[in-house]
Parts: structure tokens; C-alpha cells; sequence
């Protein structure tokens, strides 16, 4: 018989989220330091300001990400139907939740087997096999990557020829994500 994911675990994906979507809600301080970092902070802060005067486009993102998490709960479902290993829909939410949050934590480039640990031993909460649940975790990951860089091209090139760019004349930017001012000198 199958036991349901621990509460804990659920309450530990209401509060992440719950968490992340505070400073959309709650007034953030300004930052009276001057520097790059303060700057790039400041900056993150001033968006928060404006997308908080900006009720209805917030609920959007919001539901957006909620989607986000159905179609990634749906993905996960299906995946693991096709290695013959059925799990439920909460549970595929619940995986699906947790493998985006451990992308918050890059440990290794690309967060390459970080996210299949994760979701290895979520397998084992949910009464499964690690195993099993890395193997899935590490298709996905390559049925991802191809896509990416099946896809990456093509709308790198719509996004440029609608901006009346080429590869050659994209501004370069700093770590900061400023424009560099290039010296003509050189």
C-alpha cells in the first residue's frame, strides 16, 4: 500500500513559495551603500516596487508559475508512466516543486545530478525506488538539454532579426548585466 508524502514535505513547498513570493507583498527597504553589488540590489528592489503597484500582472506571473508547476507535475507523471512506474498526481506535484527549488541551489555547473539526487530520494519518501527516480530525473534531463539546444537557435534568431540585430552588433555587457562602453582607441 502507498503512503502519502509526508506533511512535512508539503509544508516545506508552502513555505518556500509562500516565502518567495513575500517581497512582492511587503515593502523592501532602500539601501543607503553605494557599489555594484548595492546597485544590482537596489536595482532588484525598485522592480519589486513596480511590480507590486502592478496588481494584476503579478496574479499573471504567479498563475503562470503555478502552471509551470502543473505541466512539470504532468511531465514527471507521464515520464514515469512510460518506465512503467506510476505515481500519483500530488506526488508528481510534489517532485516536480522540489526539482525546481533544487535549482536554486547550483552545487555543480548546470546543477548537473544535484536535481536527480533530489528527485532520487523524493522516489524513496513516496515508497519508491531512488534508483528508479534518478534514472527518470536524468532523462528528463536530456530530453530537456535537447530541446534546448534544438530551439536555443531558432529563437535566438527570431528574437535578433525582430530587434534589427545580428550576432555581431549584440551590446556587450558586463557580469553586472550594464552595457560596457567600448573605447574607441582599441
Amino acid at each position: 500500500l502507498e503512503e502519502p508524502a509526508p506533511p512535512i514535505l508539503w509544508l516545506v513547498c508552502f513555505g518556500l513559495i509562500s516565502g518567495a513570493l513575500l517581497p512582492f507583498f511587503i515593502r523592501m527597504p532602500a539601501i543607503s551603500q553605494q557599489g555594484k553589488i548595492a546597485k544590482l540590489l537596489q536595482g532588484t528592489i525598485d522592480g519589486f516596487s513596480i511590480i507590486r503597484t502592478q496588481k494584476l500582472k503579478l496574479v499573471m506571473i504567479c498563475a503562470t508559475i503555478v502552471g509551470q508547476f502543473i505541466i512539470s507535475a504532468i511531465t514527471t507523471q507521464v515520464l514515469y508512466h512510460a518506465l512503467q512506474v506510476p505515481i500519483s498526481f500530488p506526488e508528481a506535484m510534489m517532485i516536480g516543486i522540489f526539482a525546481s527549488m533544487s535549482n536554486l541551489f547550483t552545487i555543480t555547473p548546470n546543477n548537473l545530478g544535484t536535481q536527480e539526487v533530489v528527485i532520487g530520494y523524493l522516489f524513496t519518501v513516496i515508497g519508491l525506488d531512488f534508483t528508479t527516480g534518478v534514472l527518470g530525473a536524468g532523462i528528463a534531463r536530456v530530453i530537456h538539454m535537447a530541446l534546448t539546444f534544438l530551439l536555443a537557435p531558432i529563437f535566438m534568431y527570431i528574437l535578433l532579426k525582430r530587434a534589427g540585430m545580428t550576432l555581431s552588433n549584440i551590446p556587450k555587457m558586463d557580469a553586472w548585466g550594464q552595457h560596457e562602453i567600448l573605447d574607441e582607441k582599441n
